[in-house]
């Protein structure tokens, strides 16, 4: 066989410690780590929306929140509030790395 190894993670285990149990309603995003691919394992997708960057506020989000500095901006789109994974502080994180190595 010929392809591409690549390293998944369980984006939902590193958030919070508990393995994610795949379903049919998982996904895997894909992003390039260092110029290699990556597989960030997500429970479920719920939608895509497209913004406007000017648009974007800043998160409220609390310091005991996994997603404190990994999510900075958020979106509003009539009552639903939409966070902003940033890739890059994600992939910037030492814990993160370490982890992905593995």
């Amino acid at each position: 066989m010929r392809g591409d190894l690549i390293t998944v993670v369980d984006l939902g285990c590193f958030l919070s410690g508990s393995r994610s149990s795949p379903s049919m309603q998982s996904r895997l995003l894909s992003a390039s780590l260092r110029g290699r691919p990556v597989g960030l394992l997500v429970d479920e997708v719920f939608g895509q929306r497209n913004f406007m960057a000017g648009d974007a506020n800043p998160t409220e989000i609390t310091e005991d929140s996994p997603l404190h500095g990994l999510a900075r901006k958020q979106h509003r789109s009539g009552s639903e509030r939409w966070l902003e994974l940033d890739l890059d502080a994600l992939f910037g994180d030492a814990s993160f790395l370490d982890g992905a190595a593995a």
